[in-house]
């Protein structure tokens, strides 16, 4: 399998009568176990290997189902069709998956009964867990997701996080969050309404700026002579390789050990 981050995934399938390659269009891992269901379902129906694996890479995401938009310099994860703990969690995964930095908007996750408080809190800790850069909660239930991500952020500096009660104060304040080539994940439960969000980022209304200020804090070397580090770090390497060399001539491998068996990995 190879992972090509929010554009899907490359894998090799083998089949009872050979072994084929497959793009899977789609963002997320969960996505080729969808793929592999669509195969055994089109071998009942004799469509070919080639069929299938051409319908699979001609797939394309419905709207609010992990629909990638680029626009005004943006790149959206239009997720905002419904929302769970569990698929909140699978959002917040794919978006570490960007190489730019990163807001989630997130908002209330409906019908979730005596756990409602508990599961809002889980995504606020999780978003931090997983180093998103801005965290947007929207919603009167999504309060405590916000009081849970500030609290565990408190000792981060490149995690900034922020709440607005309603839909419409969160679309008067983009752009004080969303900046150009910024990453942005849209997910909510349906009658949060977050399609309006989605509408505005993708408006021409809005003139997102470029982001000024560094989330990424490089570390700290205090006193540090570059020139120095770098002949330590030289030194390290050449004592590593005269070990290992000492190593291998006083070290016989047997012909039939592991080591000498070739692995070919797919």
């Amino acid at each position: 399998i190879v992972n090509r981050g929010l554009w899907g995934s490359e894998c090799t399938i083998e089949k009872g009568d050979g072994i084929f390659n497959v793009s899977v269009p789609l963002a997320g891992k969960h996505m080729i176990m969808d793929a592999l269901a669509a195969i055994s379902v089109a071998k009942i129906l004799d469509v070919s290997a080639e069929q299938a694996s051409f319908g699979i890479s001609c797939v394309k995401a419905l709207a609010g189902r992990n629909n990638i938009i680029q626009k005004n310099g943006i790149t959206i994860l239009d997720d905002c069709y419904n929302a769970s703990p569990e698929s909140m969690k699978s959002a917040l995964d794919l978006l570490t998956e960007a190489i730019t930095p990163t807001v989630a908007i997130l908002g209330d996750m409906f019908e979730q009964g005596e756990n409602e408080d508990k599961g809002h809190e889980e995504i606020g800790k999780y978003a931090v867990d997983k180093g998103i850069n801005t965290i947007v909660c929207v919603g009167t239930l999504s309060k405590k997701m916000y009081d849970k991500a500030q609290s565990e952020s408190s000792v981060k500096e490149d995690i900034e996080v922020l709440y607005f009660a309603t839909v419409d104060e969160a679309i008067e304040n983009l752009d004080k969050f969303i900046k150009k080539d910024d990453t942005v994940h849209i997910k909510a439960s349906n009658g949060m309404k977050f399609n309006r969000i989605l509408e505005a980022v993708t408006s021409d209304k809005i003139q997102f700026e470029k982001r000024e200020e560094k989330l990424f804090k490089k570390p700290n070397i205090v006193n540090a002579n570059l020139d120095e580090l770098m002949s330590e770090i030289k030194n390290v390497g050449a004592k590593k390789e005269d070990e290992q060399g000492t190593d291998e001539n006083n070290t016989e491998t047997p012909a039939g050990s592991e080591e000498n068996k070739a692995v070919s990995v797919k």
